[in-house]
C-alpha cells in the first residue's frame, strides 16, 4: 500500500465522527426551517415549474380559505382566478427572468372567499429543479382603509370645489406653501406652472397687500395661539381686488417654534360687496329718512304759509267789512287768491308725485315736434319771467325730428325746469334753452345763472324729499318739482340729469328718444 494513502485508525474514526455531526447539524437546520415555514404567520406556498402546489403552510390556507390539503391538490394553471387576472403572467415572468416579483391582486378563490392579496413571488432552484415561493399577505383591511382614505380625500376635494374653499400648508423651514387647486383658482394662477402644487412663499406674500400679509404672519409666528381667523385683501387679480377669509392652525416643535401652518382660504368678495351694499343702503335709508323729515318740516311750512294768508285776510275782511273801502277788499281777495293758488299748486305736486310713483298715471303718447312744444311753454312762462326782468332765450333748431311723448306731461317738465331757472336766477339775466340732436335722441338743456348745485348733490337732487342745500332758504320750494320731472322722463324712456354751469348757475338736461324723422 502506498504510504500517501495510509490512514491511521484514529484518523478514520475522526473522519467518521465529523460526518455524523455534520449530518445531525443539517437535520437540525432542516427541522428548524420546516418549523419556521409551518408556523410562520405569513402565508407561504411552494409551486414547482408545472404550477403544482407541493407545499403550503397553515397561514396560507387561512388567508385564501379552505384547508392546507386542498391547497396541495391545486395547480395554478387550472385556477380560474389566476387565469382571469394578470398574476399568471407575472408568475411566468418571474420564472423566466429568475427575479423576484411583487404583485397585488383582488381575487375570489375557488373556496368562494374574496380577498386582496400582496404577493411576493420568489423563484429558486433545488436539485436542478425550478420552484416558486409565494409569500402572501391579506391586505384586504389595508385596501379598505386606503379606499376609505381616498374616498375621504375625494369628498374633501369635492367639498372644497363646491364651497370654493382653498387649503394651504406653509412650511417655515423651506419657506414654501402647498396649495389645493382652489387656492390657485382664487389667486388666478395655473397649478401646472408649479410642480407638485408647491408655491414659494414670496409669491404668496406678493399676491396680498403686503402690510396686512406681513402683519398677520408676524402675529402667527409671535403668539402662542393654536388657531387664527382673519380677513385680508389681495392686490388686483385680473383687474379685481379680492377679499379673502382664512383660518389656520399652527404646528410647533418641542421648543415652541412654528414648523408648519395649516390653513383654509375663502373668496368672500361677493359677501363683502353685499355687505358694502347693505351699508350703503342703510346710509341711503338714513339719508332718505332725514330728507323725509326735512320734507315734512318744509311741507308743513309751505302749507301753513298760504293757509295763514287765507285765514288772515279772510278774518281781516270780516272784521273790517263795514268800515273798509271796496278797493281795499280787492287787495285782500288778491292775497287770498294768491295763497289759494300756491296751496293748490303744492297739493297738485304732492298728488302728481304720488300717482307717478304708484304707476296710476295714464300717458297719452303721440308723435310731436319737441321744439314747438318748447316754444309754446316759453310763451306761458314769460309773465313769470317778466316779474324779475328775465329773458328766456331759445333758438329754434333747423331739424324737425318727432318724439313720441305725452304733451301735457312733457310740458309740465319744461314748465318746472323753467320755473326753477327763473326762481333761482339773478334779476335782469338770461335763461337759455338749448335743443341738440344726437344719433338716437333729442337733448334739451335749461341753463340759468343762479346759485348752482353743490357737486356732491348733483346725483340726488331728483330724489324725492331732497332739496339742494343752496335752495333750502331764499327762494324756497319743496323740491318736488325735479322728482316729478324724473318720474315723467323715466316713463318716456329718457334720462334727466344735472351739472353746474362753468359760468355760474346750473344746467338741467333731459333727453328723449327719436321715433321718426
Amino acid at each position: 500500500m502506498n504510504d500517501n494513502f495510509k490512514f491511521s485508525k484514529d484518523q478514520i474514526i475522526d473522519e467518521a465522527n465529523s460526518n455524523i455531526h455534520s449530518s445531525i447539524s443539517e437535520k437540525r437546520m432542516l427541522s428548524f426551517y420546516e418549523k419556521l415555514f409551518t408556523t410562520a404567520p405569513t402565508g407561504m406556498i411552494i409551486y414547482d415549474a408545472t404550477g403544482q402546489c407541493i407545499e403550503a403552510n397553515e397561514a396560507s390556507a387561512k388567508i385564501i380559505g379552505g384547508s392546507r390539503e386542498q391547497l396541495l391538490q391545486q395547480n395554478y394553471y387550472n385556477l380560474e382566478f389566476w387565469k382571469k387576472s394578470d398574476l399568471l403572467t407575472v408568475t411566468k415572468t418571474a420564472l423566466k427572468e429568475k427575479k423576484e416579483k411583487f404583485h397585488e391582486i383582488a381575487i375570489t378563490s375557488s373556496f368562494g372567499k374574496t380577498i386582496c392579496l400582496s404577493c411576493h413571488i420568489i423563484p429558486f432552484s433545488l436539485t436542478n429543479q425550478e420552484f416558486l415561493l409565494f409569500v402572501i399577505k391579506d391586505i384586504s383591511e389595508q385596501k379598505e382603509m386606503q379606499s376609505a382614505l381616498q374616498e375621504s380625500e375625494k369628498n374633501l376635494k369635492r367639498a372644497q370645489r363646491i364651497t370654493k374653499t382653498g387649503s394651504w400648508i406653509l412650511d417655515i423651514d423651506s419657506d414654501t406653501e402647498l396649495w389645493s387647486n382652489e387656492c390657485f383658482e382664487i389667486f388666478g394662477l395655473n397649478p401646472d406652472d408649479y410642480p407638485n402644487c408647491i408655491v414659494p412663499n414670496k409669491i404668496c406674500m406678493d399676491l396680498c397687500e403686503k402690510p396686512q400679509e406681513t402683519k398677520r404672519l408676524s402675529i402667527i409666528l409671535a403668539k402662542k395661539n393654536a388657531t387664527y381667523d382673519f380677513e385680508y385683501k389681495t392686490i388686483p387679480i385680473k383687474g379685481e381686488v379680492k377679499y379673502l377669509h382664512s383660518k389656520c392652525e399652527v404646528e410647533r416643535d418641542d421648543r415652541g417654534n412654528v414648523k408648519k401652518i395649516f390653513g383654509t382660504c375663502n373668496d368672500i368678495t361677493k359677501f363683502k360687496q353685499l355687505e358694502n351694499q347693505l351699508i350703503k343702503a342703510k346710509e341711503q335709508a338714513e339719508t332718505a329718512n332725514r330728507a323725509k323729515s326735512e320734507f315734512l318740516s318744509n311741507i308743513s311750512h309751505e302749507l301753513r304759509t298760504p293757509l295763514q294768508g287765507i285765514n288772515g285776510y279772510s278774518n281781516l275782511a270780516v272784521e273790517r267789512f263795514k268800515t273798509t273801502k271796496k278797493a281795499k277788499f280787492l287787495d285782500y281777495f288778491k292775497e287770498i287768491s294768491a295763497s289759494g293758488r300756491r296751496l293748490l299748486a303744492l297739493l297738485n305736486d304732492l298728488l302728481d308725485l304720488s300717482k307717478l310713483e304708484s304707476g296710476k298715471v295714464d300717458y297719452n303718447f303721440e308723435e310731436i315736434e319737441l321744439s314747438l312744444l318748447i316754444v309754446k311753454t316759453i310763451a306761458e312762462m314769460r309773465v313769470l319771467a317778466k316779474e324779475k326782468n328775465i329773458f328766456i332765450n331759445f333758438e329754434i333748431p333747423n331739424f324737425n325730428d318727432m318724439v313720441e311723448l305725452d304733451q301735457s306731461k312733457i310740458t309740465q317738465v319744461i314748465r318746472n325746469l323753467l320755473s326753477n331757472a327763473i326762481k333761482f336766477s339773478k334779476p335782469d339775466s338770461v335763461v337759455r334753452i338749448e335743443l341738440v340732436k344726437t344719433k338716437n335722441s333729442l337733448n334739451c338743456s335749461v341753463i340759468d345763472n343762479g346759485v348752482g348745485i353743490p357737486e356732491d348733490e348733483l346725483n340726488i337732487v331728483f330724489d324725492k324729499f331732497i332739496q339742494s342745500s343752496k335752495t333750502k332758504t331764499g327762494a324756497g320750494g319743496t323740491g318736488l318739482g325735479l322728482a316729478i320731472c324724473h318720474e315723467i322722463i323715466n316713463a318716456h324712456h329718457g334720462r334727466i340729469w344735472a351739472r353746474n354751469n362753468t359760468e355760474g348757475g346750473a344746467i338741467i338736461k333731459f333727453n328723449l328718444p327719436i321715433t321718426s324723422r
